[in-house]
């Protein structure tokens, strides 16, 4: 009877150890196992490590770029021969491997224009092209277009062209008469030319 009175109490011990490891909702501290235990940690404590290694992480990264800066500082100036040769896709292609970091920075200032105003010409003029009446376009369509308005405008008349009076031309006669025919000489020029530009267009 007593060996039967402690099989019940161990078997007992047993299920309220199986128990007690499985978790019953998940409301249920973590368990991380390390080094061949386990250690159970709350979601506290759990976010908590997270925001240590964030912060380890950032720390790092700003170790990282503070001594890519100061290599960089550090070589100081280009100048003298050595900059009038100086081309920038072949320099930043070179240092990559030393700078890394700003080598990303090159590539995201380098195709930057000094100026926008081209790029406002040519917004511009696409908004001319690309109406609400022909918002259909189709990309293709659309690139032939402004090829066509940049040639033909680029084909326009210029009457001023050949006016301006040299001091030869001056001093050689009268200056009436070298105005005349270079006005002359200038209508003619400007009406063969779109001539020219109506007989293309109309073959």
């Amino acid at each position: 009877m007593a060996r039967l009175n402690a099989i019940e109490r161990e078997l007992s011990l047993e299920s309220i150890r199986s128990s007690a490891a499985t978790p019953t909702s998940s409301s249920q501290p973590a368990v991380v196992p390390e080094a061949g235990s386990q250690t159970t940690l709350s979601p506290e404590q759990i976010e908590a490590a997270q925001k240590a290694q964030e912060a380890a992480w950032l720390e790092e990264d700003i170790r990282i770029i503070n001594e890519e800066w100061n290599c960089y500082i550090a070589d100081g100036l280009i100048e003298g021969a050595e900059l009038d040769d100086l081309d920038l896709l072949r320099f930043w292609t070179n240092m990559k491997p030393k700078y890394p970091l700003l080598f990303r920075v090159a590539l995201d200032v380098l195709p930057v224009q000094a100026s926008s105003v081209p790029c406002e010409r040519v917004f511009s003029s696409s908004k001319e092209t690309n109406t609400l009446r022909r918002s259909q376009l189709s990309p293709a369509m659309m690139e032939v277009l402004q090829m066509l308005k940049f040639m033909f405008r680029s084909d326009r008349m210029d009457f001023n062209d050949d006016w301006l009076v040299r001091e030869d031309d001056m001093a050689a006669g009268d200056p009436k008469d070298i105005v005349d025919q270079q006005v002359l000489t200038s209508i003619v020029r400007a009406t063969l030319r779109h001539k020219d530009i109506l007989g293309h267009h109309y073959k």
